[in-house]
């Protein structure tokens, strides 16, 4: 499992990387690197995460919109995902919560599945 600070560098890095891909065409490089993140991510409640848990939950979502042909996430369309990745990651750089609301109400997790260290 990853640190947190290795979590974030890495979540930062991807969100950033893929929000330029999808911006200059290369829509097929959305999800690169998303199973890596997946399996390092911790999962104990770690309340430091949730930032990060979203991310991973919209990162996915980000994924399989790309794979439907940017369908069945509404509101979001194909152009809004780099600008809601932009924003997810500014949050996670500043280690403030994720507060666009169409972004927690698709991808947000509950606040008791995570409790404060």
């Amino acid at each position: 499992m990853w640190t947190y600070d290795k979590a974030r560098a890495y979540m930062l890095a991807a969100l950033r990387r893929e929000a330029d891909a999808q911006e200059q065409g290369r829509t097929d490089e959305v999800g690169a690197g998303f199973e890596k993140c997946d399996i390092n991510l911790p999962r104990d409640g770690d309340s430091r995460f949730r930032a990060l848990h979203i991310a991973l939950n919209f990162w996915d979502g980000w994924t399989d919109a790309r794979n439907h042909e940017w369908q069945y996430y509404e509101p979001i369309k194909k152009d809004d995902w780099p600008r809601l990745a932009r924003s997810i990651a500014s949050a996670i750089e500043a280690n403030e919560d994720v507060t666009d609301s169409v972004v927690l109400q698709k991808f947000g997790i509950p606040k008791q599945q995570h409790r404060d260290r």
